[in-house]
């Protein structure tokens, strides 16, 4: 018994250890944000590991995140409340608000809502469970009071997100802006086109919004276009184009540069630009937590499943070919060039980083060209669909992003 209390207190040390270090690599620069104010239509939750807003701006589909002041954690889950009831609810009943608003002015509640959803941050699924769920427990009897039943486990969620975001911002200064996210996707976007990938991540701008009166600082997403990956059923993955394996493998490439880890089948679309299939990718949730870590090496795990290996393990290249184009841009790509697209969103450590595993990957091809000349394809031939789906099904490389798309079920997500 009592070495196992040690044990738990040294993992619980190490791991705060670890997060210090990480919140020290992490990038907080302060974004310049447009004084003028845009009318959004629209206003649709899409609960995740962070709140995203479904919106309509200008007559085009866009995806938002809330940028807010960093302040202390009771002020901060006020205006959260607020948000919820204001902008979600769009106001729909005030005495909702304010019954949460009193609950959550007595400590005791304020402290269940915070263990709750540290607690069950890492299994959604049981808040999606009602019965789990009391109002006792978690805290809100006045809530419960005032008749708001059908809405409360999406409540819980919708805090969960914003408590989330708020614990990774830790390192902003009071009432400095929340740029953890946010940092992330606007290096992703400026590295894509660093490397001649502007298509594969969808275009990203920060904004003041304006919804029902209330006045929110938001980065705003542009629609990814096409529909996810998961959504082509299985039997028509087949029917591939060799534009949309270079897509996809770019992505690949470009996801272990950039350290990304969640880009799974849900997390990308598939277009169909030329009439002639699918043809390319685009991806969006482009701030997952791991994104632009200062380490040496390549992702070896991500969301796919246990079967993903690295680009690049023991300084080879871990995949059976790269595109022609994105080697050559790779191979000619210099540190000032990384640095001046990322110097005002990235620490320098995390660019220093970046640009050393783009330069690991180059090395990687060089070294598989001297054994393989055939590992570079040029998908401007006619026959490189064929040539990549062969190298394909020969390779021992794990699942790559290509395998992952043909065998996964929409279901399980796993390949079968």
């Amino acid at each position: 018994m009592g070495f196992r209390l040690i044990k738990n207190v040294l993992v619980n040390m190490i791991n705060k250890l670890w997060q210090r270090i990480a919140l020290l690599s992490c990038s907080f620069m302060q974004p310049n944000i447009d004084s003028r104010v845009d009318k959004v239509q629209s206003l649709m939750l899409l609960t995740s590991s962070g709140n995203v807003y479904r919106s309509y701006l200008e007559g085009r589909t866009v995806y938002l995140r809330f940028i807010r002041k960093h302040s202390f954690l009771p002020k901060y889950i006020r205006e959260v409340v607020d948000d919820y009831f204001d902008l979600i609810l769009c106001k729909c009943n005030q005495d909702w608000k304010t019954a949460a608003r009193s609950d959550l002015d007595k400590a005791d509640c304020f402290r269940r809502v915070q263990h709750l959803t540290r607690t069950f941050r890492n299994n959604i699924s049981r808040i999606r469970d009602r019965s789990f769920l009391d109002y006792e427990a978690v805290g809100f009897p006045s809530l419960r009071d005032k008749g708001f039943d059908a809405n409360f486990v999406d409540f819980i969620k919708y805090i969960n997100g914003e408590l989330i975001d708020y614990e990774h911002n830790r390192g902003v200064q009071t009432d400095g802006w929340q740029s953890f996210r946010l940092n992330l996707q606007l290096g992703t976007k400026a590295l894509a086109k660093v490397l001649g990938l502007t298509d594969l991540v969808p275009d990203l701008c920060i904004k003041r919004i304006e919804y029902l009166g209330v006045i929110r600082v938001a980065s705003v997403m542009e629609d990814a276009g096409g529909k996810p990956a998961y959504d082509v059923p299985i039997e028509e993955r087949a029917r591939l184009t060799s534009q949309f394996v270079r897509s996809l493998t770019n992505l690949e490439y470009f996801d272990g540069i950039c350290y990304q880890t969640d880009h799974k089948l849900k997390n990308y679309n598939v277009l169909c630009t030329s009439g002639d299939g699918i043809d390319s990718v685009s991806a969006f949730d482009n701030d997952c937590f791991s994104t632009f870590r200062p380490i040496s090496l390549f992702p070896t795990k991500t969301s796919l499943n246990k079967g993903f290996q690295p680009v690049v393990r023991h300084g080879k290249l871990n995949r059976p070919f790269i595109d022609k184009e994105f080697f050559r841009i790779i191979d000619s790509v210099s540190y000032d060039d990384v640095s001046s697209a990322l110097n005002s969103i990235l620490r320098p450590q995390q660019i220093r980083y970046v640009f050393k595993r783009i330069k690991m990957l180059d090395a990687a091809v060089k070294r598989a060209i001297e054994i393989d000349p055939h590992t570079v394809i040029d998908f401007g031939e006619t026959d490189s669909l064929q040539r990549t789906l062969h190298r394909q099904d020969e390779s021992a490389f794990g699942t790559t992003y290509l395998a992952y798309y043909l065998q996964a079920d929409e279901k399980t997500k796993y390949p079968k």
